[in-house]
């Protein structure tokens, strides 16, 4: 009979759960489709412009290409292939798009929860998850052709299949991880720079000195390795040159350092028509520009120690800035006294929560590693590279996480406190 019991007390919390994730996701949906009917007929622009021609012209040409019989590798294939699927389904509708990106957002959400629960328990997950659906920078940019919100929904899938990797380091969850961080480095490079930090991860929990550990590390790698390879083998065909990622690195970098000031001020159409490195690129080939462009940058930053340090310094705090520059192309219309009040009243208050949490959780360090590792890996490579608000967008569940353990131990030891005066006044 206890048995019994038990079980019906058990499909009863499941249940539960099941009714918790739907409505999340319901009304994450619900939030977003009213967000994409909102902006009717916004057009894309810049690097959403991109994307948008990248993805017809798969869809019409079967080329990936800017231009048709002018194959490029400027950006990684996930997106435009993901944007082309819409296409061929939907028409050439911004709005199908919108409607899609707004359910992989609320997908994202649910996923934040089963982070938060195999990282410490449910209450963890359910805070977490309902903070992300109202997230306003979540909703914000499933609107647009952008790469944010595809990329933020396989992150957190990695990060959640690596958790379980090291929970249970078999073979079969080492593979489906480097399958999902393949997947995610063809959707943004970015993720390359975070496939370091989960080796150390997986080294520092399992162990350096057991063979299975390696075994499994190897497993991880092949299939990682694996995933990237149609699209390292289609450059080396057209371009003869091993690309596992992108063109556009020299390009970023040179962004990131001799320009970053145009940039900044927006003064880049004058420096395209004055700058010798940028009159020098336009001659050359795709990926003869992409070297001459990382090594000009590179060049200019050894030769600028002190100001690259200082570069740095305004990039970190670019990066983590507490709301977005009101000049920002991707407002529109919108009202920038809004645009401020509701990033500092949302992001505002779950920065200094979320680093308290990291404190926090230093004392159980091994759990987090690969929190630590996505924050560390995007904050350091925004350092270096091209910096904004749009950028941090993956690593913000983890933050919110942070931010949640951070509240939860304030609400304890709130708890602590009353129960202390209850019992003197008892006494």
């Amino acid at each position: 009979m206890r048995r019994n019991s038990e079980i019906k007390i058990s499909d009863g919390l499941v249940r539960n759960e099941y009714l918790f994730l739907l409505t999340l996701f319901l009304l994450a949906c619900f939030l977003g489709i009213l967000y994409a009917f909102y902006l009717k007929g916004n057009l894309p622009i810049d690097d959403a412009k991109g994307f948008d021609i990248l993805g017809l012209n798969i869809l019409r040409y079967g080329q990936y290409a800017f231009e048709p019989g002018v194959p490029t590798a400027l950006k990684t294939p996930l997106y435009p292939l993901f944007l082309s699927a819409i296409y061929s389904v939907f028409g050439h509708s911004y709005l199908a798009v919108r409607i899609i990106q707004s359910i992989i957002g609320s997908l994202s959400c649910v996923v934040v929860y089963f982070i938060g629960k195999k990282i410490s328990d449910k209450n963890l997950g359910y805070v977490s998850a309902i903070i992300c659906v109202f997230y306003p920078f979540f909703i914000y940019y499933t609107g647009y052709l952008l790469v944010e919100t595809l990329f933020t929904f396989l992150l957190a899938v990695t990060i959640y299949c690596l958790i379980i990797a090291m929970e249970k380091p078999i073979g079969m969850n080492f593979g489906l991880s480097g399958v999902l961080m393949g997947l995610s480095g063809l959707c943004k490079p970015t993720a390359f720079v975070f496939f370091p930090f989960a080796i150390l991860g997986f080294l520092i929990n399992l162990g350096t000195r057991k063979f299975s550990t390696y075994k499994n590390l190897a497993v991880f790698f092949f299939l990682f390795v694996l995933t990237l390879s149609p699209w390292i083998i289609r450059n080396y065909v057209v371009f003869h040159r091993i690309i596992p990622g992108a063109t556009q690195l020299g390009a970023t970098l040179l962004d990131g350092s001799l320009l970053f000031a145009a940039q900044h001020e927006r003064r880049m159409d004058e420096e395209r028509q004055t700058n010798p490195v940028l009159l020098k690129g336009e001659e050359l080939n795709e990926v003869k520009r992409n070297d001459y462009f990382t090594r000009e940058a590179i060049l200019f930053m050894r030769n600028n120690p002190r100001y690259m340090v200082n570069l740095a310094l305004r990039k970190f705090l670019k990066f983590w800035r507490l709301y977005p520059h009101t000049a920002d192309i991707y407002q529109y219309e919108y009202s920038t006294t809004l645009l401020v009040l509701i990033s500092l009243f949302s992001y505002g208050l779950i920065v200094p929560f979320s680093i308290a949490g990291i404190v926090i959780s230093f004392s159980k360090w091994r759990r987090f590693v690969f929190f630590y590792g996505v924050i560390l890996s995007f904050t350091f490579l925004h350092m270096i590279f091209w910096s904004q608000i749009r950028y941090r967008l993956p690593i913000m569940p983890y933050m919110i996480i942070f931010a949640v353990i951070s509240l939860n131990s304030i609400l304890q030891k709130m708890k602590i406190a009353e129960r202390m005066e209850r019992s003197k006044i008892r006494v």
